[in-house]
């Protein structure tokens, strides 16, 4: 078997959903299955093959990467009138080709003109017997719908729960559920994170929900080091590390930074490491307040590389998740905290947050919420776990039977297992 994925922003500085596509490829790769991937070129590829250790990146451009704001690391945007130009100019056109709409689909479809064409060329090239279409964004699934041969198969995988029908509000989510259903007819198989299948039980599915299949996030890997990551912990201070992404919204900030401050207070060993993208000015607000609060007990950097991940978070004493206010998603980083065995403190800001049903499997966590964080019966639990749980770690093996299902190789076997078994509730009309 052999597949083509469709991905966003795989080549360089590979974002959290190609990392995980990444990872899904090497464990298919062991099967003997080889896959190639066709991606987007943002920041200057060349357009001409770059074969990998598992098959071949495709880069292709966009005119839409003219759209892209440009931002520092601690998420503030910073262009130069010249770039201000060319993203007017690149949003302007796409609002008058596709209406206002069009930023529903992450991309507009008109600039995914380019990349279907040459996944069209592909498929005929080289004989792939799936094309896999993941989305973020959901122009992804429109342009592959509509470009791939009708003797391929085609599977979507709703990687991104932020841009499906059960994100939006109510007056846009009905005409998004009827795209989504439209989309679906063409494919054999559809795919989602466990945390979407609610959203796809209305009427409006009725005729596509047997094609759709949860399939958790492919990153329960036994941690592997590569490269050594040049941020020091001190030994002598407990240290607590958040990796990923800090909005000002999707992940509020301002509950952990609040919770740390408490915490130092009872215990100042206690240090706070932020290492990651900063998206939004509110994220930078929160960052600019509690470290002039905290000094050097609140530590930021910018994004490592994936290859130095395994090394940071295997030196940490304590992870440190905030879930997602978007209640259909979880960051997929969980799953890689899961798998280094570590102390994992996680904040929740509702009772329904996705994280939770993962949370209590997994014995080596402290689960905070928003109401409680501020409770001084809480802060001094918190500061308890960290003291006690600094330096006990569960095992890979122990890891990995927590949480079969969610183990790469059978994840692997299930989702090669669906697309040999689902060719289409109600047909492809490719």
């Amino acid at each position: 078997m052999k597949m083509l994925f469709v991905c966003f922003e795989y080549c360089a500085d590979k974002d959290p959903g190609a990392q995980c596509i990444h990872q899904l490829r090497a464990a298919l790769y062991v099967t003997g299955v080889k896959s190639d991937v066709i991606t987007y070129a943002w920041k200057g590829e060349k357009e001409q093959p770059l074969p990998d250790e598992y098959g071949t990146v495709y880069p292709v451009r966009t005119w839409y990467r003219h759209a892209r704001v440009k931002r520092r690391a601690d998420g503030t945007i910073h262009m130069s009138p010249v770039q201000w130009v060319r993203v007017a100019t690149a949003r302007g056109a796409a609002v008058l080709l596709e209406g206002r709409y069009y930023a529903q689909r992450g991309v507009p479809v008109c600039a995914t003109h380019h990349l279907g064409k040459c996944l069209q060329v592909l498929c005929q090239e080289n004989g792939y017997d799936w094309v896999v279409s993941v989305s973020y964004p959901f122009a992804n699934h429109l342009a592959a719908a509509r470009w791939t041969p009708s003797n391929t198969k085609l599977a979507f995988y709703n990687l991104d729960p932020y841009w499906n029908n059960g994100t939006y509000m109510p007056q846009l989510a009905e005409a998004r559920a009827a795209e989504e259903v439209k989309a679906y007819c063409r494919a054999d198989c559809v795919f989602c994170t466990p945390e979407q299948l609610q959203d796809y039980q209305g009427e409006v599915f009725c005729d596509v929900r047997k094609k759709i299949h949860p399939l958790p996030y492919p990153k329960l890997v036994r941690p592997v080091l590569r490269d050594k990551c040049p941020i020091q912990f001190d030994s002598a201070h407990i240290n607590l590390l958040y990796l990923g992404t800090v909005y000002g919204d999707i992940r509020k900030p301002e509950v952990l930074f609040k919770l740390f401050q408490k915490m130092v207070e009872k215990e100042p060993r206690l240090r706070l490491y932020v290492v990651g993208k900063k998206f939004g000015a509110d994220a930078d607000r929160y960052l600019t307040e509690y470290s002039e609060k905290l000094g050097d007990k609140l530590r930021c950097y910018a994004p490592i590389p994936p290859e130095q991940t395994a090394d940071l978070l295997l030196r940490a004493d304590v992870l440190v998740n905030m879930g997602n206010t978007v209640n259909n998603q979880m960051p997929s980083k969980v799953v890689e905290y899961i798998s280094t065995g570590k102390p994992i403190l996680n904040l929740s800001v509702n009772e329904k947050c996705s994280t939770l049903g993962l949370m209590k499997r997994y014995v080596n966590g402290f689960q905070v919420f928003e109401r409680d964080a501020y409770d001084l019966s809480t802060v001094n639990a918190a500061v308890d776990f960290c003291r006690q749980a600094r330096g006990k770690e569960l095992s890979w093996q122990e890891a990995r039977e927590a949480f079969p299902e969610m183990e790469l190789s059978q994840l692997t076997r299930y989702f090669l297992t669906t697309l040999t078994q689902n060719r289409g509730a109600c047909g492809s009309q490719k």
